[in-house]
């Protein structure tokens, strides 16, 4: 067992910013100005959204400058309102995750009742430093990409799948991990919901999430805030889903086998060859309202099932078929609730747990062997929890807090307890595997989040500080079955006596079985 704790402390003279941590919001922001240029104070500022619950308010300051923060990313409604001036009515503006919105207005003195302006306003964040993309449910639907979050990020410039393509299934991710500008995998952070849910091993992708759970990705490719600390790649952040004044769900399913697979048949390994495969994936979600613009709910679950059989074609064990099974129980739910006008509290549970059976075929576990070395289980993913509270007072104040948690796993162990016995190597015949299963671990990971801020503004400027604490905990156990492995190797000398070479890794109360040795 080992544990990390980290306390962060920031405080920062920054533009127009967001909370200290991961944001799960975006803003709009302007000037309110006269016909002669000058700044209105004293404008009522509204936002509507059916993405939001009820009415965000702010009043424009003395150099009529107002801001509109905390708001969940979607298309708004905007209206500003002073005696004597004519009502103004800005339509369609687009709010995007972890974006400030400019929107600059001229109001004239009163000669009709209302103006309008209908028009579709670009998410221009002046703000900021920050490059990447934030990509919204149109993009995430209509885009030729895998079903798993991470690979639309590719779409962003200057992100591509990293190099190793195999990094993902590691953590139990399907999917080869990204590289931002050059980074390794290992080195992005991946946020949803504000949870830290980056691999707490590895540092690749943590959890796994389909597109029908997600409302929107921002990806982060460089210049982020000192929030996204920790990272020398990208920061993938997420928000998932919320309900809303109306009922909206969806019914869906997948399923793709190996008849539009291309012909493998004369590639020659002894890892094996995939001689025919079914993936399975089938889910609903459905999200509305308990009390309108106060409590929405909204939940999810998709399970994922994925049948692949490996066909050796080179070695002692050539012309046999191994099959390998996943199950995958993916799940998401979140409650939004509305506590005053510009203050909300968000609940939210996701899961991603995954049971792999049958042939086991990874790095440390190949199919050139008797089945016993390599028919077992592995288990990873796990489930995150996290409780947050958004603020907005008098238009001039933030207040943030949070509480999350993140838990994963990552295990393998033989089918049965035949399996835990020595393995024995030949490496004079592709190291083909007899005895027992080889490499079993436990390992488990946990990760508790603890985190605060509070912001001021000041004009077109800002000031904002807060903590983070964080505490990791590692509970892992590895050993060899039988509390060894031998390799065999031919002896040029004498043919008749082998020569082994044992490998121990074993836990320290273990009962090492004896194995031959060389004479």
């Amino acid at each position: 067992m080992s544990s990390l704790r980290r306390l962060s402390v920031a405080i920062g003279l920054l533009f127009i910013g967001t909370t200290l941590f991961a944001q799960t919001v975006g803003s709009i922001s302007g000037t309110v100005r006269d016909s002669n240029g000058g700044g209105l104070p004293g404008v009522t500022v509204e936002a509507k959204s059916s993405a939001a619950q009820g009415t965000h308010t702010a009043v424009s300051d003395q150099n009529g400058i107002y801001r509109l923060p905390l708001l969940p990313p979607g298309t708004y409604n905007l209206t500003f309102a002073l005696s004597g001036f004519a009502r103004l009515a800005r339509t369609r503006v687009a709010v995007a995750l972890g974006r400030d919105t400019s929107i600059d207005v001229t109001m004239r003195i009163a000669q009709t009742e209302e103006l309008t302006v209908s028009a579709e306003a670009p998410v221009l964040d002046t703000g900021s430093t920050t490059s990447g993309e934030t990509l919204g449910q149109r993009a995430i639907e209509s885009l030729p990409t895998g079903r798993n979050y991470s690979t639309i990020a590719q779409v962003t410039p200057g992100v591509s799948s990293d190099a190793n393509p195999g990094a993902g299934n590691v953590t139990g991710v399907y999917g080869s991990t990204i590289s931002v500008y050059g980074s390794s995998g290992a080195e992005n952070a991946f946020f949803i919901d504000g949870v830290n849910t980056t691999n707490a091993e590895y540092g690749f992708q943590g959890k796994e999430l389909n597109f029908e759970f997600i409302q929107e990705v921002d990806v982060k490719t460089g210049g982020y805030e000192a929030e996204f600390g920790r990272s020398t790649g990208g920061i993938i952040n997420v928000i998932t889903k919320s309900g809303g004044n109306g009922f909206h769900g969806d019914v869906f399913g997948y399923h793709f086998n190996d008849s539009l697979q291309a012909n493998s048949k004369n590639v020659v390994s002894t890892a094996g060859t995939v001689a025919g495969f079914t993936n399975q994936d089938f889910g609903a979600d459905l999200g509305g309202y308990i009390l309108k613009d106060k409590l929405w709910f909204f939940g999810a679950f998709d399970r994922v099932s994925n049948s692949v059989d490996a066909g050796l074609t080179d070695g002692p064990a050539a012309g046999t078929t191994a099959t390998s099974k996943s199950r995958r129980n993916l799940g998401s739910a979140k409650l939004t609730y509305n506590v005053a006008p510009n203050q909300s509290i968000f609940a939210t549970w996701l899961q991603d747990p995954r049971v792999d059976t049958g042939a086991i075929n990874d790095a440390n576990h190949t199919l050139n062997g008797d089945p016993v070395t390599y028919l077992g289980r592995q288990d990873f993913g796990g489930r995150d929890y996290a409780l947050r509270y958004d603020g907005n007072f008098k238009s001039a104040w933030i207040a943030t807090a949070q509480i999350a948690r993140h838990r994963e796993k990552n295990s393998v162990g033989p089918a049965s307890s035949s399996g835990d016995i020595i393995q024995y190597r030949d490496a004079s015949n592709d190291y083909f595997q007899t005895g027992g299963f080889g490499l079993i671990q436990n390992k488990s990971f946990d990760r508790k989040f603890y985190g605060t801020s509070l912001e001021r503004y000041f004009g077109r400027h800002d000031i904002k500080g807060g903590f983070e604490y964080e505490n990791e905990s590692a509970d892992v156990i590895k050993r060899m079955s039988g509390g060894q492995q031998v390799d065999v190797f031919a002896n040029p000398v004498n043919a008749t006596k082998p020569i082994y070479r044992h490998f121990y890794w074993t836990t320290p109360n273990a009962i090492v079985i004896n194995a031959p040795v060389s004479e």
